[in-house]
């Protein structure tokens, strides 16, 4: 197995072009897989100005414990969703990158026996889907403490706001990733393949875009 989804035999059935035009798109999004995974670490020195997650709810977790004596519980209900969803994506990323490694190192992933075998095949497509999801609910909340926060003093207002910006920042970067680089070039391997329930997938991925651009736009309504 070369990615979940891409074995041998299956490249195999192709043409010399198409395969190699396969092998060509797996390495792509391998990159991508593994530039996520330096993100979520702060390990990439070139996107560090983008901010280390870890650090960022580790900051987080410190501002929820600052303001949930005096806040309104509408601002800490957003604090504390995006605490969830923060921790959720970072080990979605973790799960995806531990899934390439073990490949990798020629060890076949802990596929749950109970999953059906075109999810295991699609697994990589599902967490993209999984961690888009998780993407556009950390933008949502974003937007709404941003408003929220008018509500706290101005230490907390400036200690919570920053975190949230960066938050934000950081889910921008991670969603452009995925969608101009990763998605584009799983496409790319899984269609040449035909890969069944991809174009599924690939719709419903295709959906969470748009309401991004909701997002956006809403975004820029307000402004």
């Amino acid at each position: 197995m070369i990615l979940p989804g891409v074995r041998k035999k299956l490249l195999s059935n192709l043409s010399k072009e198409d395969a190699s035009l396969v092998l060509k798109h797996v390495e792509l999004v391998k990159s991508v897989i593994k530039k996520k995974k330096g993100i979520a670490d702060g390990t990439i020195p070139e996107l560090l100005d983008v901010g280390r997650p870890k650090d960022e709810l580790n900051k987080l977790m410190k501002a929820i414990k600052d303001v949930e004596k005096n806040a309104d519980s509408s601002i800490l209900s957003v604090l504390l969703d995006l605490e969830i969803n923060v921790k959720e994506l970072l080990s979605s990323i973790d799960e995806e990158y531990s899934k390439l490694i073990k490949i990798e190192s020629g060890n076949k992933p802990n596929f749950n026996t109970d999953q059906k075998n075109i999810q295991d095949e699609l697994v990589i497509g599902l967490l993209i889907e999984h961690q888009l999801n998780i993407l556009y609910k950390i933008q949502t909340l974003c937007r709404k403490g941003l408003k929220e926060i008018k509500k706290l003093n101005e230490k907390n207002k400036n200690e919570v706001g920053s975190v949230i910006e960066t938050l934000d920042n950081i889910a921008s970067h991670l969603k452009s990733l995925i969608f101009v680089e990763e998605v584009p070039n799983l496409s790319v391997t899984y269609n040449l393949l035909r890969l069944e329930g991809w174009p599924e997938i690939e719709k419903r991925i295709q959906s969470i875009n748009l309401k991004f651009e909701g997002l956006d736009q809403a975004n820029i309504d307000v402004i």
